[in-house]
């Protein structure tokens, strides 16, 4: 489908488009749908499938409230230059990398509950 390119350690599509960089990123956080992650961030349809499928252009400002919610970088969601995660991400991420296997379970299982408290809160 796509043809891959390095980016930190991942390995990711080379994508030409804002839109393939977003549709990816939504993808990447685990929404099969476009509907998925519009209903879960409360985004606009029109507005989201819209720039998602290529008909209505990237704002600078949307493309900040997707890098965020999608946890990548702004640069990389709007031009494909740069890192795919946003630096701080990415530095946690490495930290973590680092740790023994046993530390890693322990990191990730502490994220999952963390995820879980964050979940009950937005309801």
């Amino acid at each position: 489908m796509y043809a891959h390119r390095i980016f930190e350690r991942d390995t990711v599509p080379v994508m030409e488009s804002p839109e393939e960089r977003l549709r990816y990123a939504r993808e990447q956080m685990g929404f099969a749908t476009a509907t998925e992650a519009l209903e879960r961030f409360g985004w606009t349809k029109s507005t989201y499938f819209g720039h998602e499928n290529g008909s209505r252009g990237l704002t600078r400002h949307a493309a900040k409230r997707y890098a965020k919610a999608y946890k990548v970088s702004i640069d990389w969601l709007l031009t494909g230059v740069g890192a795919v995660r946003s630096p701080r991400l990415s530095t946690i991420i490495e930290d973590v990398e680092a740790m023994p296997p046993d530390l890693q379970a322990q990191a990730e299982t502490m994220v999952h509950g963390l995820r879980v408290a964050f979940e009950r809160l937005r309801e």
